[in-house]
């Protein structure tokens, strides 16, 4: 048995414990929810691209829509 698969048997007898696994479903999820709420509020502007924020429509302002149009001041984003 090779170095790499002697690591690999000692990681997979540590994460097969309640302990772990439940620490797993609990942790991921917040870990990556604290890195996704911090960037989405982050808005990156790219050239050529125009911005799909609440504020830049203009209010009464009509869009197409599944082959209908309708205003965006009753079907807000």
């Amino acid at each position: 048995m090779t170095q790499w698969e002697k690591m690999m048997v000692f990681y997979g007898s540590h994460h097969r414990s309640r302990a772990n696994i439940v620490a797993h479903i609990l942790g991921v999820p917040i870990i990556l929810t604290g890195a996704m709420v911090p960037l989405a509020l982050v808005e990156v502007g790219l050239r050529g691209c125009e911005s799909r924020s609440r504020g830049s429509r203009r209010s009464g302002s009509r869009r197409r829509t599944s082959g209908s149009t309708v205003s965006s001041r009753s079907a807000r984003w």
